[in-house]
């Protein structure tokens, strides 16, 4: 018996401008809403907090739990409508530091600098890139994937720093605009979305931040801060937590220590496969549907 925990990142039902989303973070309502008529005919789906207490007591469970990471408002316009329509329960693990405001997260930033200069090269190598073309969008998409992934090996505040000088070098063309997909939640959304039968709520960090590129202190107060604002804004409690990025890299032995230590009962993961009561309960797999490329695991002629 496996249990596949799907991740999600947003549901869209508004059409792309130029590169916007072209690594599939945001999947299509359409798409979305024939995967959940899938999973409630298909499969046996159950609440992420229902697997984490069947593996503690020892317990495999045979089904699937979907995930949504961040805190896109598409999420509470889009997707709950969906889940809720079809019965399927869903988490929503939330960086608290964008709710609530006109933050955006940085790879959203990025993507956007890219795709919304009239700049058609420009030199990074003084800050540890390397020259990029963006004369055609199969080149900014090139640039995109390549400077997310150099950003994200590198500590927090070092990212911070090599954005801001991208972003300065990449001015924006006269009358662009944040994409719909890049919003986020407000307060007053995830409040309304907790009152939902078919939601549960968990951490995701403050600022998105990658915990293995922070010290201990500092990883400490981003797992906690975010708990406890959840907390506080919805009287929920929260036990739930999900890696910002997720990979085998991005969180350490002493990062599982400072959640077991505030109080989460499980942390996921965006490692690829399906998870048995023999599966660390800090280190659930759980594939990306959609991004980039990734498939969605279940028959999809289901009816109607």
């Amino acid at each position: 018996m496996t249990a596949t925990i799907l991740a999600y990142h947003g549901v869209t039902d508004r059409p792309s401008v130029g590169i916007e989303n072209f690594q599939g973070k945001h999947v299509t309502v359409e798409v979305f809403e024939q995967q959940m008529r899938a999973l409630r005919d298909s499969a046996e789906v159950f609440r992420l907090t229902s697997l984490v207490e069947a593996y503690a007591a020892g317990r495999d469970l045979d089904g699937v739990v979907v995930t949504f990471d961040d805190a896109y408002r598409n999420n509470a316009t889009v997707a709950l409508p969906i889940l809720e329509r079809y019965g399927v329960p869903a988490t929503f693990f939330l960086s608290t530091g964008f709710i609530g405001n006109d933050r955006m997260f940085w790879v959203d930033e990025v993507e956007q600098a890219v795709d919304q200069t009239d700049v058609v090269f420009v030199d990074f190598t003084p800050i540890g890139l390397k020259y990029f073309p963006l004369d055609t969008p199969q080149a900014r998409m090139q640039a995109v994937t390549e400077i997310k992934a150099r950003l994200k090996r590198i500590p927090e505040d070092d990212k911070n720093r090599l954005l801001g000088v991208l972003k300065a070098t990449l001015p924006a063309r006269a009358g662009s605009r944040k994409a719909a997909n890049y919003e986020t939640l407000s307060w007053n959304d995830v409040r309304r979305m907790a009152e939902s039968p078919m939601v549960e709520l968990g951490g995701h960090t403050v600022d998105h931040a990658i915990l293995s590129r922070l010290p201990a202190e500092r990883i400490r107060e981003q797992v906690v801060q975010s708990k406890q604002m959840i907390e506080r804004q919805t009287g929920c409690e929260v036990t739930l937590f999900a890696y910002p990025n997720g990979g085998p890299e991005d969180y350490t032995p002493e990062s599982i220590e400072i959640l077991k230590e505030a109080g989460y009962s499980c942390a996921c993961t965006t490692l690829p496969g399906m998870n048995t009561k023999d599966t660390s309960l800090y280190e659930l797999r759980r594939p990306m549907v959609g991004f980039c490329g990734e498939p969605f695991p279940y028959p999809m002629n289901a009816r109607a």
